[in-house]
Protein backbone atom coordinates (compact mmCIF):
# COMPACT_ATOMS: atom_id res chain seq x y z
CA UNK A 1 0.00 0.00 0.00
CA UNK A 2 2.80 2.28 0.50
CA UNK A 3 4.71 1.60 -2.52
CA UNK A 4 1.12 2.01 -4.51
CA UNK A 5 0.78 5.50 -2.72
CA UNK A 6 4.30 6.90 -3.55
CA UNK A 7 4.11 5.55 -7.61
CA UNK A 8 0.87 7.41 -7.48
CA UNK A 9 1.65 10.91 -6.12
CA UNK A 10 5.19 10.41 -8.35
CA UNK A 11 3.02 10.00 -11.20
CA UNK A 12 0.99 13.46 -10.49
CA UNK A 13 3.52 15.40 -9.42
CA UNK A 14 6.24 14.87 -11.58
CA UNK A 15 4.42 15.96 -15.26
CA UNK A 16 3.29 19.47 -13.43
CA UNK A 17 6.26 20.25 -12.08
CA UNK A 18 8.11 19.60 -16.18
CA UNK A 19 5.27 21.74 -17.07
CA UNK A 20 6.10 24.74 -14.57
CA UNK A 21 9.79 24.52 -15.68
CA UNK A 22 8.69 24.35 -19.15
CA UNK A 23 6.88 27.76 -18.89
CA UNK A 24 9.80 28.99 -16.67
CA UNK A 25 12.06 28.49 -19.26
CA UNK A 26 10.17 30.18 -22.25
CA UNK A 27 9.32 26.38 -23.41
CA UNK A 28 8.35 26.48 -27.15
CA UNK A 29 5.92 23.79 -27.96
CA UNK A 30 5.91 24.03 -31.72
CA UNK A 31 2.34 25.34 -32.23
CA UNK A 32 3.60 29.37 -31.82
CA UNK A 33 3.41 31.78 -29.08
CA UNK A 34 -0.09 33.57 -28.51
CA UNK A 35 1.06 36.69 -29.58
CA UNK A 36 1.14 35.02 -33.27
CA UNK A 37 -1.86 36.11 -35.78
CA UNK A 38 -4.68 34.27 -34.60
CA UNK A 39 -5.91 33.50 -38.08
CA UNK A 40 -2.95 31.78 -39.17
CA UNK A 41 -2.54 29.93 -35.75
CA UNK A 42 -6.22 28.61 -35.25
CA UNK A 43 -8.95 30.96 -36.40
CA UNK A 44 -10.37 30.87 -40.28
CA UNK A 45 -11.51 34.46 -41.82
CA UNK A 46 -14.86 33.91 -41.25
CA UNK A 47 -14.33 33.34 -37.15
CA UNK A 48 -11.80 36.53 -37.13
CA UNK A 49 -14.76 38.45 -38.73
CA UNK A 50 -17.05 37.07 -35.67
CA UNK A 51 -14.70 37.97 -33.34
CA UNK A 52 -14.04 41.57 -34.36
CA UNK A 53 -17.72 42.00 -34.07
CA UNK A 54 -17.99 40.32 -30.74
CA UNK A 55 -15.32 42.37 -29.50
CA UNK A 56 -16.85 45.40 -31.05
CA UNK A 57 -20.17 44.53 -29.33
CA UNK A 58 -18.25 43.82 -26.16
CA UNK A 59 -16.99 47.43 -25.58
CA UNK A 60 -20.46 49.06 -26.65
CA UNK A 61 -22.33 47.28 -23.93
CA UNK A 62 -19.70 47.81 -21.45
CA UNK A 63 -20.05 51.57 -21.99
CA UNK A 64 -23.53 50.87 -21.87
CA UNK A 65 -23.20 49.22 -18.52
CA UNK A 66 -21.07 51.69 -16.92
CA UNK A 67 -23.91 54.56 -17.89
CA UNK A 68 -26.56 52.45 -16.68
CA UNK A 69 -24.44 52.54 -12.98
CA UNK A 70 -24.12 56.27 -12.91
CA UNK A 71 -27.91 56.99 -13.75
CA UNK A 72 -28.42 54.14 -11.25
CA UNK A 73 -26.22 55.15 -8.46
CA UNK A 74 -27.44 59.35 -8.84
CA UNK A 75 -30.95 57.70 -8.18
CA UNK A 76 -29.67 56.38 -4.89
CA UNK A 77 -27.87 59.27 -4.25
CA UNK A 78 -30.78 61.08 -4.47
CA UNK A 79 -33.22 58.73 -2.63
CA UNK A 80 -30.85 58.67 0.27
CA UNK A 81 -30.23 62.33 0.63
CA UNK A 82 -34.21 62.28 0.50
CA UNK A 83 -34.55 59.78 3.43
CA UNK A 84 -32.27 61.76 5.31
CA UNK A 85 -34.66 64.56 5.80
CA UNK A 86 -37.82 63.25 5.59
CA UNK A 87 -39.55 61.17 8.83
CA UNK A 88 -38.57 57.99 10.10
CA UNK A 89 -40.25 55.81 12.48
CA UNK A 90 -38.83 56.19 15.78
CA UNK A 91 -40.90 53.55 17.18
CA UNK A 92 -42.27 50.34 16.26
CA UNK A 93 -46.12 51.28 16.52
CA UNK A 94 -45.22 54.46 14.65
CA UNK A 95 -45.62 54.91 10.91
CA UNK A 96 -43.16 57.11 8.20
CA UNK A 97 -44.32 59.59 6.19
CA UNK A 98 -44.96 57.67 2.84
CA UNK A 99 -45.55 60.52 0.24
CA UNK A 100 -42.69 62.42 0.44
CA UNK A 101 -43.15 64.61 -2.63
CA UNK A 102 -43.66 68.54 -2.14
CA UNK A 103 -47.07 69.59 -2.04
CA UNK A 104 -48.32 72.61 -4.27
CA UNK A 105 -48.94 75.54 -1.84
CA UNK A 106 -52.19 76.49 -1.79
CA UNK A 107 -53.89 79.71 -3.73
CA UNK A 108 -54.50 82.67 -0.83
CA UNK A 109 -53.80 82.41 2.61
CA UNK A 110 -54.73 80.31 5.08
CA UNK A 111 -57.63 81.98 6.84
CA UNK A 112 -59.26 82.23 2.98
CA UNK A 113 -59.30 78.81 2.60
CA UNK A 114 -60.79 78.06 6.14
CA UNK A 115 -64.06 76.52 6.02
CA UNK A 116 -66.51 79.12 7.73
CA UNK A 117 -67.71 76.67 10.36
CA UNK A 118 -64.28 75.72 11.65
CA UNK A 119 -62.64 76.88 14.49
CA UNK A 120 -58.89 77.68 15.72
CA UNK A 121 -57.96 75.38 19.23
CA UNK A 122 -54.80 74.39 20.05
CA UNK A 123 -55.96 70.89 21.84
CA UNK A 124 -56.80 68.48 21.16
CA UNK A 125 -53.94 66.75 18.87
CA UNK A 126 -55.03 63.61 18.52
CA UNK A 127 -57.16 63.09 14.32
CA UNK A 128 -60.05 61.86 16.17
CA UNK A 129 -60.86 63.81 18.94
CA UNK A 130 -59.83 66.75 16.24
CA UNK A 131 -62.71 65.47 13.94
CA UNK A 132 -65.38 65.18 16.88
CA UNK A 133 -64.95 68.63 17.57
CA UNK A 134 -65.42 69.75 13.70
CA UNK A 135 -68.77 67.30 13.37
CA UNK A 136 -69.86 69.45 16.38
CA UNK A 137 -68.91 72.87 15.04
CA UNK A 138 -69.88 71.81 11.56
CA UNK A 139 -73.47 70.79 13.01
CA UNK A 140 -73.95 73.97 15.03
CA UNK A 141 -73.42 76.10 11.49
CA UNK A 142 -75.80 74.44 9.83
CA UNK A 143 -78.43 74.93 12.27
CA UNK A 144 -80.76 77.54 11.89
CA UNK A 145 -80.00 80.68 14.15
CA UNK A 146 -82.59 82.76 16.02
CA UNK A 147 -83.00 85.16 12.64
CA UNK A 148 -83.84 82.11 10.73
CA UNK A 149 -85.99 80.28 13.32
CA UNK A 150 -87.77 83.03 13.82
CA UNK A 151 -87.92 83.74 10.26
CA UNK A 152 -89.51 80.01 9.44
CA UNK A 153 -92.14 79.75 12.35
CA UNK A 154 -93.60 83.55 10.90
CA UNK A 155 -94.17 82.06 7.70
CA UNK A 156 -95.09 78.62 9.11
CA UNK A 157 -98.01 81.10 11.06
CA UNK A 158 -98.76 82.89 7.68
CA UNK A 159 -99.63 79.70 6.17
CA UNK A 160 -101.45 78.50 9.50
CA UNK A 161 -103.48 81.86 9.11
CA UNK A 162 -104.17 81.63 5.53
CA UNK A 163 -105.50 78.00 5.52
CA UNK A 164 -107.80 78.93 8.94
CA UNK A 165 -109.21 81.84 7.57
CA UNK A 166 -110.35 79.61 4.65
CA UNK A 167 -111.50 76.11 6.60
CA UNK A 168 -112.33 77.09 10.49
CA UNK A 169 -111.77 73.63 11.60
CA UNK A 170 -108.35 72.78 9.70
CA UNK A 171 -105.76 71.39 11.29
CA UNK A 172 -102.25 72.92 10.47
CA UNK A 173 -99.07 71.03 11.53
CA UNK A 174 -94.82 70.95 10.62
CA UNK A 175 -93.63 68.35 10.27
CA UNK A 176 -90.19 67.08 8.38
CA UNK A 177 -86.73 68.06 8.82
CA UNK A 178 -88.25 70.94 10.45
CA UNK A 179 -90.09 69.74 13.03
CA UNK A 180 -86.87 67.72 14.01
CA UNK A 181 -84.00 70.04 13.48
CA UNK A 182 -82.14 67.95 10.88
CA UNK A 183 -82.34 69.96 8.15
CA UNK A 184 -79.81 72.15 5.83
CA UNK A 185 -80.06 75.92 6.17
CA UNK A 186 -81.58 75.48 2.48
CA UNK A 187 -84.58 73.03 3.61
CA UNK A 188 -88.19 73.67 3.08
CA UNK A 189 -90.34 73.79 5.60
CA UNK A 190 -92.74 71.22 5.80
CA UNK A 191 -96.49 71.86 6.32
CA UNK A 192 -99.48 68.76 6.65
CA UNK A 193 -103.15 70.27 6.40
CA UNK A 194 -106.25 68.40 7.47
CA UNK A 195 -109.56 69.55 6.13
CA UNK A 196 -112.93 67.54 6.04
CA UNK A 197 -114.68 66.91 2.85
CA UNK A 198 -112.24 68.61 0.04
CA UNK A 199 -109.90 66.79 -1.95
CA UNK A 200 -106.15 67.82 -1.88
CA UNK A 201 -105.21 69.67 -5.08
CA UNK A 202 -108.65 71.72 -4.94
CA UNK A 203 -108.06 72.43 -0.93
CA UNK A 204 -104.05 73.50 -2.35
CA UNK A 205 -105.67 75.73 -5.65
CA UNK A 206 -108.13 77.82 -2.99
CA UNK A 207 -105.07 78.13 -0.30
CA UNK A 208 -102.86 79.40 -3.17
CA UNK A 209 -105.23 82.09 -4.33
CA UNK A 210 -105.71 83.07 -1.11
CA UNK A 211 -102.26 83.47 -0.25
CA UNK A 212 -101.96 86.00 -3.79
CA UNK A 213 -104.32 87.69 -2.72
CA UNK A 214 -102.39 88.59 0.40
CA UNK A 215 -99.09 89.47 -1.37
CA UNK A 216 -97.38 86.67 0.69
CA UNK A 217 -95.60 84.45 -2.21
CA UNK A 218 -93.50 85.08 -4.85
CA UNK A 219 -93.98 81.30 -6.32
CA UNK A 220 -96.80 78.58 -6.84
CA UNK A 221 -96.31 75.21 -8.25
CA UNK A 222 -98.79 72.48 -7.62
CA UNK A 223 -97.85 68.81 -8.77
CA UNK A 224 -100.50 66.82 -9.12
CA UNK A 225 -99.08 64.12 -10.87
CA UNK A 226 -97.01 63.11 -8.25
CA UNK A 227 -97.84 60.02 -5.86
CA UNK A 228 -98.71 62.42 -3.51
CA UNK A 229 -99.70 65.84 -4.49
CA UNK A 230 -98.00 68.43 -2.74
CA UNK A 231 -98.06 72.80 -3.33
CA UNK A 232 -94.50 74.09 -3.08
CA UNK A 233 -94.82 77.74 -2.43
CA UNK A 234 -92.15 80.68 -1.71
CA UNK A 235 -92.31 83.40 0.69
CA UNK A 236 -92.08 87.21 -1.13
CA UNK A 237 -90.45 88.60 1.76
CA UNK A 238 -88.07 86.12 2.86
CA UNK A 239 -87.57 83.88 0.29
CA UNK A 240 -88.51 80.36 2.05
CA UNK A 241 -90.00 78.27 0.60
CA UNK A 242 -92.48 75.37 1.59
CA UNK A 243 -93.96 72.36 0.78
CA UNK A 244 -97.96 72.01 1.71
CA UNK A 245 -99.83 68.41 1.61
CA UNK A 246 -103.35 68.16 2.79
CA UNK A 247 -105.15 65.43 4.24
CA UNK A 248 -101.60 63.46 4.31
CA UNK A 249 -100.47 63.45 8.36
CA UNK A 250 -98.53 60.31 8.42
CA UNK A 251 -95.62 62.26 8.20
CA UNK A 252 -96.19 63.85 11.74
CA UNK A 253 -95.66 60.15 13.11
CA UNK A 254 -92.40 59.91 11.06
CA UNK A 255 -91.27 63.08 12.66
CA UNK A 256 -92.22 61.99 16.15
CA UNK A 257 -89.80 59.03 15.88
CA UNK A 258 -87.11 60.38 14.70
CA UNK A 259 -86.87 63.27 17.75
CA UNK A 260 -87.28 60.14 20.19
CA UNK A 261 -84.24 58.75 18.73
CA UNK A 262 -82.65 61.81 18.11
CA UNK A 263 -82.86 61.75 22.64
CA UNK A 264 -81.89 58.46 22.42
CA UNK A 265 -78.50 58.74 19.94
CA UNK A 266 -77.17 62.00 20.41
CA UNK A 267 -74.33 61.40 17.79
CA UNK A 268 -77.59 60.85 15.24
CA UNK A 269 -78.27 64.69 14.32
CA UNK A 270 -74.42 65.82 13.76
CA UNK A 271 -73.80 62.53 11.47
CA UNK A 272 -76.75 63.30 9.47
CA UNK A 273 -76.31 66.58 9.00
CA UNK A 274 -73.08 66.23 7.49
CA UNK A 275 -73.90 63.15 5.13
CA UNK A 276 -76.63 65.14 4.35
CA UNK A 277 -74.24 67.74 2.69
CA UNK A 278 -71.71 65.06 1.46
CA UNK A 279 -74.54 63.45 -0.94
CA UNK A 280 -75.51 66.79 -1.63
CA UNK A 281 -72.66 67.60 -3.29
CA UNK A 282 -72.53 64.09 -4.95
CA UNK A 283 -75.97 64.94 -6.78
CA UNK A 284 -76.92 61.55 -4.32
CA UNK A 285 -79.65 62.64 -2.34
CA UNK A 286 -82.92 63.10 -4.40
CA UNK A 287 -84.83 59.76 -4.21
CA UNK A 288 -86.85 60.71 -7.69
CA UNK A 289 -83.34 60.41 -9.12
CA UNK A 290 -82.01 56.87 -7.51
CA UNK A 291 -80.50 58.88 -4.10
CA UNK A 292 -81.10 58.40 -1.05
CA UNK A 293 -83.48 60.76 0.12
CA UNK A 294 -82.90 62.32 3.82
CA UNK A 295 -85.83 60.23 5.82
CA UNK A 296 -84.04 56.99 4.62
CA UNK A 297 -80.50 58.55 5.71
CA UNK A 298 -82.20 58.89 8.99
CA UNK A 299 -82.80 55.54 9.03
CA UNK A 300 -79.55 53.77 7.38
CA UNK A 301 -77.63 55.88 10.16
CA UNK A 302 -80.23 55.39 13.07
CA UNK A 303 -79.36 51.42 12.20
CA UNK A 304 -75.74 51.64 12.47
CA UNK A 305 -75.83 53.14 15.38
CA UNK A 306 -77.93 51.11 17.07
CA UNK A 307 -75.61 48.04 15.74
CA UNK A 308 -72.97 49.36 16.91
CA UNK A 309 -70.56 47.81 19.35
CA UNK A 310 -70.31 51.47 21.15
CA UNK A 311 -74.69 50.96 21.87
CA UNK A 312 -74.36 47.93 23.85
CA UNK A 313 -71.10 48.26 25.63
CA UNK A 314 -70.79 51.20 28.42
CA UNK A 315 -66.73 51.08 28.47
CA UNK A 316 -66.80 51.29 24.18
CA UNK A 317 -69.52 53.95 24.06
CA UNK A 318 -67.07 56.19 27.20
CA UNK A 319 -64.39 55.98 24.29
CA UNK A 320 -66.40 56.00 21.07
CA UNK A 321 -65.78 59.91 19.51
CA UNK A 322 -67.57 60.94 16.37
CA UNK A 323 -64.91 60.28 14.20
CA UNK A 324 -64.73 56.88 15.27
CA UNK A 325 -68.11 56.43 14.24
CA UNK A 326 -67.89 58.18 11.13
CA UNK A 327 -64.83 55.79 10.09
CA UNK A 328 -67.27 52.78 10.98
CA UNK A 329 -69.81 54.01 8.90
CA UNK A 330 -68.23 54.83 5.72
CA UNK A 331 -66.36 50.92 7.00
CA UNK A 332 -69.84 49.32 8.06
CA UNK A 333 -72.03 50.62 4.40
CA UNK A 334 -69.12 50.75 1.62
CA UNK A 335 -67.58 47.41 2.66
CA UNK A 336 -69.09 45.14 5.40
CA UNK A 337 -72.83 45.41 4.71
CA UNK A 338 -74.51 42.91 2.58
CA UNK A 339 -76.89 44.69 0.82
CA UNK A 340 -78.35 41.23 -1.34
CA UNK A 341 -79.31 39.10 1.54
CA UNK A 342 -79.92 41.55 4.46
CA UNK A 343 -82.24 44.34 5.26
CA UNK A 344 -82.56 46.75 8.22
CA UNK A 345 -85.42 46.85 11.00
CA UNK A 346 -85.10 50.36 13.31
CA UNK A 347 -88.05 49.49 15.44
CA UNK A 348 -88.03 48.37 18.71
CA UNK A 349 -84.30 48.51 19.11
CA UNK A 350 -83.02 47.93 15.96
CA UNK A 351 -82.30 44.02 13.88
CA UNK A 352 -81.53 42.81 10.79
CA UNK A 353 -83.40 40.29 9.15
CA UNK A 354 -82.91 37.82 5.39
CA UNK A 355 -84.78 40.36 3.34
CA UNK A 356 -85.56 37.03 0.64
CA UNK A 357 -87.75 35.42 3.34
CA UNK A 358 -90.32 38.58 2.58
CA UNK A 359 -89.72 38.91 -0.92
CA UNK A 360 -87.98 41.89 -0.99
CA UNK A 361 -85.55 41.32 -3.39
CA UNK A 362 -85.90 44.37 -5.72
CA UNK A 363 -82.74 44.68 -8.01
CA UNK A 364 -81.55 48.25 -10.20
CA UNK A 365 -81.65 48.23 -13.97
CA UNK A 366 -78.36 46.60 -13.90
CA UNK A 367 -79.25 43.63 -11.70
CA UNK A 368 -77.35 44.67 -8.60
CA UNK A 369 -79.48 44.63 -4.86
CA UNK A 370 -81.20 47.75 -3.51
CA UNK A 371 -81.11 48.87 -0.16
CA UNK A 372 -84.03 46.70 1.98
CA UNK A 373 -84.65 49.00 4.83
CA UNK A 374 -88.31 48.17 6.24
CA UNK A 375 -90.74 51.53 7.31
CA UNK A 376 -91.09 52.24 10.97
CA UNK A 377 -94.42 53.35 10.30
CA UNK A 378 -95.81 50.47 7.59
CA UNK A 379 -93.53 47.56 8.44
CA UNK A 380 -94.86 45.74 4.75
CA UNK A 381 -93.50 48.70 3.05
CA UNK A 382 -89.61 48.71 1.73
CA UNK A 383 -88.59 51.96 1.60
CA UNK A 384 -84.99 51.39 0.05
CA UNK A 385 -86.19 49.94 -2.82
CA UNK A 386 -86.41 53.04 -4.53
CA UNK A 387 -82.44 53.75 -4.41
CA UNK A 388 -81.27 52.93 -7.97
CA UNK A 389 -77.65 54.51 -7.21
CA UNK A 390 -77.16 52.56 -4.49
CA UNK A 391 -74.41 50.91 -6.29
CA UNK A 392 -72.56 55.11 -6.30
CA UNK A 393 -73.61 56.03 -3.18
CA UNK A 394 -71.82 53.12 -1.92
CA UNK A 395 -68.77 53.40 -4.31
CA UNK A 396 -68.77 56.67 -2.15
CA UNK A 397 -68.85 55.59 1.34
CA UNK A 398 -65.95 53.11 0.72
CA UNK A 399 -63.75 55.76 -0.65
CA UNK A 400 -64.89 57.90 1.99
CA UNK A 401 -63.72 55.45 4.32
CA UNK A 402 -60.07 55.02 3.01
CA UNK A 403 -59.59 58.71 2.83
CA UNK A 404 -60.38 59.00 6.64
CA UNK A 405 -58.53 55.88 7.38
CA UNK A 406 -55.36 57.74 5.47
CA UNK A 407 -56.06 60.74 7.72
CA UNK A 408 -56.03 58.63 11.32
CA UNK A 409 -52.59 56.77 10.74
CA UNK A 410 -50.96 59.68 9.26
CA UNK A 411 -48.91 61.25 11.92
CA UNK A 412 -48.62 64.62 9.87
CA UNK A 413 -51.56 66.43 9.83
CA UNK A 414 -51.86 70.27 9.59
CA UNK A 415 -53.88 72.66 11.79
CA UNK A 416 -56.82 73.15 9.18
CA UNK A 417 -60.56 71.78 8.86
CA UNK A 418 -60.17 67.39 8.09
CA UNK A 419 -63.60 67.47 6.54
CA UNK A 420 -62.90 70.13 4.03
CA UNK A 421 -61.98 69.77 1.12
CA UNK A 422 -61.15 65.82 2.03
CA UNK A 423 -65.26 65.08 2.21
CA UNK A 424 -66.71 68.39 1.26
CA UNK A 425 -66.18 71.42 -0.86
CA UNK A 426 -66.29 74.99 1.04
CA UNK A 427 -67.62 76.73 -2.00
CA UNK A 428 -70.63 74.63 -2.60
CA UNK A 429 -73.87 76.51 -2.24
CA UNK A 430 -75.08 75.12 0.90
CA UNK A 431 -72.24 76.55 2.17
CA UNK A 432 -71.19 79.88 0.66
CA UNK A 433 -74.80 81.00 0.68
CA UNK A 434 -75.46 80.04 4.70
CA UNK A 435 -76.10 83.14 5.86
CA UNK A 436 -77.62 84.46 2.54
CA UNK A 437 -81.02 82.23 2.60
CA UNK A 438 -83.25 85.55 4.05
CA UNK A 439 -83.83 87.43 0.81
CA UNK A 440 -86.93 89.31 -0.32
CA UNK A 441 -88.13 88.11 -3.84
CA UNK A 442 -89.77 89.86 -6.45
CA UNK A 443 -93.41 90.12 -6.36
CA UNK A 444 -95.50 87.58 -9.08
CA UNK A 445 -95.54 89.25 -12.57
CA UNK A 446 -99.34 89.27 -12.08
CA UNK A 447 -102.04 89.29 -8.90
CA UNK A 448 -104.78 86.57 -8.04
CA UNK A 449 -107.14 85.14 -10.63
CA UNK A 450 -110.25 83.45 -9.35
CA UNK A 451 -111.15 80.51 -10.13
CA UNK A 452 -114.67 78.72 -9.19
CA UNK A 453 -114.86 76.46 -6.35
CA UNK A 454 -115.62 73.31 -7.62
CA UNK A 455 -115.04 69.81 -6.10
CA UNK A 456 -115.45 67.44 -8.62
CA UNK A 457 -111.51 67.03 -9.51
CA UNK A 458 -110.26 63.50 -9.98
CA UNK A 459 -107.95 61.93 -7.76
CA UNK A 460 -105.18 60.59 -9.90
CA UNK A 461 -105.02 62.72 -12.84
CA UNK A 462 -105.36 61.62 -16.51
CA UNK A 463 -102.25 59.38 -17.59
CA UNK A 464 -102.09 61.42 -20.79
CA UNK A 465 -104.50 63.38 -23.01
CA UNK A 466 -104.72 63.21 -26.74
CA UNK A 467 -102.61 65.24 -29.05
CA UNK A 468 -104.75 68.28 -30.56
CA UNK A 469 -104.79 68.05 -33.95
CA UNK A 470 -102.81 70.91 -35.55
CA UNK A 471 -105.27 73.35 -36.65
CA UNK A 472 -106.83 73.27 -33.27
CA UNK A 473 -103.27 73.84 -31.90
CA UNK A 474 -102.84 76.65 -33.90
CA UNK A 475 -106.02 78.10 -32.66
CA UNK A 476 -104.94 78.15 -29.10
CA UNK A 477 -101.44 79.17 -29.86
CA UNK A 478 -102.99 82.37 -31.08
CA UNK A 479 -105.75 82.80 -27.96
CA UNK A 480 -102.89 82.07 -24.98
CA UNK A 481 -98.77 81.54 -25.39
CA UNK A 482 -97.45 79.24 -22.45
CA UNK A 483 -93.52 79.40 -22.24
CA UNK A 484 -91.53 76.68 -20.48
CA UNK A 485 -90.17 78.28 -17.51
CA UNK A 486 -92.21 81.76 -17.34
CA UNK A 487 -95.71 80.41 -17.29
CA UNK A 488 -97.67 83.18 -19.32
CA UNK A 489 -100.80 83.10 -20.81
CA UNK A 490 -101.73 86.14 -22.86
CA UNK A 491 -105.18 87.01 -23.91
CA UNK A 492 -107.10 88.81 -26.68
CA UNK A 493 -106.61 91.86 -24.46
CA UNK A 494 -102.93 91.90 -23.61
CA UNK A 495 -103.16 90.58 -20.13
CA UNK A 496 -101.12 88.07 -18.60
CA UNK A 497 -102.14 85.69 -16.21
CA UNK A 498 -99.56 83.73 -14.26
CA UNK A 499 -99.69 79.72 -14.12
CA UNK A 500 -98.07 77.59 -12.56
CA UNK A 501 -96.43 74.62 -14.60
CA UNK A 502 -96.23 71.10 -13.27
CA UNK A 503 -92.79 70.22 -14.18
CA UNK A 504 -93.14 66.30 -13.72
CA UNK A 505 -96.27 66.38 -16.10
CA UNK A 506 -96.29 66.31 -19.94
CA UNK A 507 -99.56 67.59 -20.08
CA UNK A 508 -99.18 69.92 -17.05
CA UNK A 509 -98.50 72.69 -19.32
CA UNK A 510 -101.58 73.35 -21.34
CA UNK A 511 -104.06 71.69 -18.72
CA UNK A 512 -102.65 74.67 -16.44
CA UNK A 513 -103.09 77.24 -19.40
CA UNK A 514 -106.59 76.13 -20.05
CA UNK A 515 -107.66 76.17 -16.44
CA UNK A 516 -107.10 79.59 -15.92
CA UNK A 517 -108.46 81.07 -19.24
CA UNK A 518 -111.57 79.10 -18.32
CA UNK A 519 -111.88 80.81 -15.02
CA UNK A 520 -110.94 84.39 -16.74
CA UNK A 521 -113.49 83.65 -19.47
CA UNK A 522 -115.70 83.36 -16.15
CA UNK A 523 -115.90 87.13 -15.03
CA UNK A 524 -117.52 89.26 -16.03
CA UNK A 525 -115.60 91.87 -16.18
CA UNK A 526 -111.49 91.74 -17.50
CA UNK A 527 -110.64 95.01 -17.42
CA UNK A 528 -111.36 94.83 -13.53
CA UNK A 529 -108.45 92.67 -13.38
CA UNK A 530 -105.50 94.03 -10.98
CA UNK A 531 -102.60 94.04 -13.32
CA UNK A 532 -99.23 95.14 -12.01
CA UNK A 533 -97.01 98.57 -12.64
CA UNK A 534 -94.84 96.53 -14.70
CA UNK A 535 -96.90 94.81 -17.28
CA UNK A 536 -98.39 98.49 -17.84
CA UNK A 537 -94.83 99.47 -18.46
CA UNK A 538 -94.73 96.66 -20.69
CA UNK A 539 -97.58 97.63 -22.15
CA UNK A 540 -96.92 101.45 -22.66
CA UNK A 541 -93.87 100.99 -24.34
CA UNK A 542 -95.33 98.35 -27.16
CA UNK A 543 -98.27 101.01 -27.60
CA UNK A 544 -95.89 103.36 -28.34
CA UNK A 545 -93.54 101.68 -30.30
CA UNK A 546 -96.67 100.87 -32.91
CA UNK A 547 -97.16 104.45 -32.80
CA UNK A 548 -93.35 105.10 -33.96
CA UNK A 549 -93.81 102.51 -36.44
CA UNK A 550 -96.85 104.10 -37.60
CA UNK A 551 -95.80 107.22 -38.25
CA UNK A 552 -92.74 105.70 -40.18
CA UNK A 553 -94.98 104.01 -42.84
CA UNK A 554 -96.42 107.22 -43.33
CA UNK A 555 -93.73 108.83 -43.57
CA UNK A 556 -92.44 106.35 -45.78
CA UNK A 557 -95.84 106.31 -48.42
CA UNK A 558 -95.19 110.26 -47.92
CA UNK A 559 -91.69 110.01 -49.38
CA UNK A 560 -93.12 106.88 -52.36
CA UNK A 561 -95.91 109.15 -53.70
CA UNK A 562 -94.05 112.06 -53.87
CA UNK A 563 -91.04 110.97 -55.95
CA UNK A 564 -93.59 109.86 -58.58
CA UNK A 565 -95.13 112.49 -59.07
CA UNK A 566 -91.97 114.56 -59.47
CA UNK A 567 -90.66 111.09 -62.29
CA UNK A 568 -92.30 113.18 -65.33
CA UNK A 569 -90.27 115.70 -65.58
CA UNK A 570 -87.25 114.08 -64.44
CA UNK A 571 -87.45 111.85 -67.60
CA UNK A 572 -88.28 114.73 -69.53
CA UNK A 573 -85.31 116.50 -68.26
CA UNK A 574 -83.20 113.33 -68.93
CA UNK A 575 -84.15 113.13 -72.53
Amino acid sequence: CVLSSFLACAFIVRPTLALVLMVAADFDDGYGSVDDDLPNNWLGETDAVLLEEDVERNEKQAKRNLRIRGLLQSRRDVRLKTEATSAKPAALDEIATVVDTPKKEAEGTEEELVPPWFVFRDEPKAVCLRLHEELLDFAAFMRPNFLEAEARHRWFAVIETSAKSLWTQAEVLIFGSSSTGLGLPSADVDVAISVADLRPTTAMKQLAERLLEQEEVSKVEIIQSAKVPVMKIQQRSSGLMADIVVNRMDGLETSSFIRQQCETFPALAPLVLFLKLFLAQRNLHETFLGGMGSYLLVCVVLSFLQQHPSARNPRAHAVTTLGNLLLDFFKYYGQDFRYASTGISVLNGGALFDRRKRGWTSTTRTGQPTLCLESPTETTLDIGMKVHKIGVVRAAFNHAYHVLSGILLSKEIGGGSLLCPYFIRYDHAVVSNRHDILKEQAAPLLGPVGRPDSDDEDDEPDAKRPRMKPGKEKDMAEESMVTEQGSLAQTETGQTLEIVVDEHSEDASLAGAMDFLVAAEALEDLEELHISAQARAIAEEQRQLEEQLRLLEEQEAAEVATATEDRPFADFMAF
